[in-house]
Order: C-alpha cells, then sequence, then structure tokens
C-alpha cells in the first residue's frame, strides 16, 4: 500500500492505510516543505523560507 500525505487542512500521514503521528507543530512544517514540490529537487533556501520565513533560527539550515 505505501504511504500517503494529506497536507491540505491537517497534516496526516497513513502508512499501510494506518495513521502515523507526524509530531508538533514544527515537525509537520518541516516534513511538508518538500512535499509542495514532490516531484521536483528543492533548494535549501526554498526550504528554510517555507518552514521558518524570516525568523530562521540561527542553526536552522544545519537542523533541516
Amino acid at each position: 500500500m505505501g504511504t500517503c500525505f494529506g497536507i491540505l487542512g491537517c497534516i496526516k500521514v497513513r502508512r499501510d492505510g494506518v495513521l502515523v503521528d507526524v509530531g508538533h507543530a514544527m515537525q509537520q512544517r518541516v516534513l511538508t516543505a518538500p512535499l509542495v514540490d514532490a516531484d521536483r529537487a528543492v533548494s535549501l533556501d526554498t526550504l528554510v523560507d517555507r518552514v521558518w520565513g524570516d525568523a530562521e533560527p540561527s542553526l536552522g539550515r544545519r537542523n533541516l
């Protein structure tokens, strides 16, 4: 069956039909940032912008 991602509204992940805990809000943002462009490579700058916007923490790029 595989893994299915729902990114409109509440973030949901199902693996083999079973709902998976996707963590707190920041973890959900990091998960969904690359899913927006699932069929293309996404630059680090784009990911940082999607996750933190103008409020990037000092170790944001390293942690991402």
